[in-house]
């Protein structure tokens, strides 16, 4: 009986190393996987310090605005000096000082006359129009200045994309984790469970050797060899029918623990023929 429980709790021993065997496999393919999280992470972590070196980089060019602030300031200021001279020289073109020369060209030569006010008038044209293309320049300008400003800003945010591959990879990071830590609890409760069968097979052996020890006491003491030939028979209604309990017989017994290697238990038996045989 007590062999027949021995071999059992070997199979189930087997058993349990195997899907040990299995769920250390599928940890180390987690741990390989998670190795490759890391270094994606890392490579992100690059990136990004290169994109905070390029910003700090366009932030130093960008130091110098309060220089170009002050040239603009300084143009600004010439042109407003300009538009003040075109405006008097404007203003000293619609009331000229001399009238009577006008009028005495207008009554002595009347086409050259008209000649004069329409250069007059294409020479206002020609002020106004300078003027609306001063203001379009300069509005021009802090446009192009408003660009550059936003154009920078972008440049130093990151993209969507990688907030968004950075956030899968946190994602996938954290399943991992989850399912090493499922998978080392697991682990856990098959190391106590091979604890527990180490010990079941430990008190098996023990109690074995305590029959065995019985039993040669009782072959010491002189008891009658049918004593023995019943707790062999007994063996034989349990295992193959060998005439050993443990299976031993002539042959010697099982290995014990693992089918080999642990407590060989061979006892004394009774031979089919009739003769004693001892260990």
């Amino acid at each position: 009986m007590a062999a027949s429980q021995l071999i059992r709790r070997n199979e189930e021993l087997a058993a349990v190393y195997e899907k040990i065997k299995i769920h250390w496999s599928s940890l180390q393919h987690g741990e390989a996987r998670y190795q490759e999280c890391l270094a994606e992470i890392d490579f992100l972590k690059e990136r990004i310090r290169e994109m905070q070196t390029e910003r700090d980089e366009s932030a130093a060019q960008v130091s110098n605005i309060h220089d170009l602030k002050y040239a603009v300031h300084t143009l600004e200021r010439d042109v407003l000096h300009e538009r003040t001279k075109i405006k008097a020289l404007s203003e000293e073109l619609d009331r000229p000082l001399n009238v009577h020369r006008w009028r005495m060209l207008e009554s002595s030569d009347p086409q050259r006359f008209e000649m004069i006010k329409k250069i007059q008038g294409l020479q206002k044209r020609i002020i106004q129009k300078t003027e609306e293309v001063v203001e379009k320049d300069l509005l021009i300008q802090e446009k192009e200045k408003l660009y550059v400003e936003l154009k920078n800003i972008l440049g130093r945010q990151p993209g969507p994309e990688v907030a968004e591959q950075l956030a899968v990879y946190q994602n996938n990071l954290k399943q991992k984790m989850a399912q090493m830590k499922a998978m080392t609890s697991e682990l856990d409760m098959y190391k106590q469970q091979v604890t527990q069968f180490r010990h079941e097979i430990s008190e098996v052996a023990s109690e074995m050797e305590h029959v065995k020890g019985d039993w040669l006491k009782a072959r010491r003491n002189g008891e009658p060899h049918s004593i023995a030939a019943a707790d062999m028979g007994a063996g034989d209604d349990d295992g193959d029918g060998d005439g050993s309990a443990y299976g031993g017989g002539n042959g010697g017994g099982p290995g014990g623990y693992g089918g080999g290697g642990g407590h060989d238990v061979t006892f004394a038996g009774v031979a089919p023929g009739g003769d004693e045989t001892a260990a």
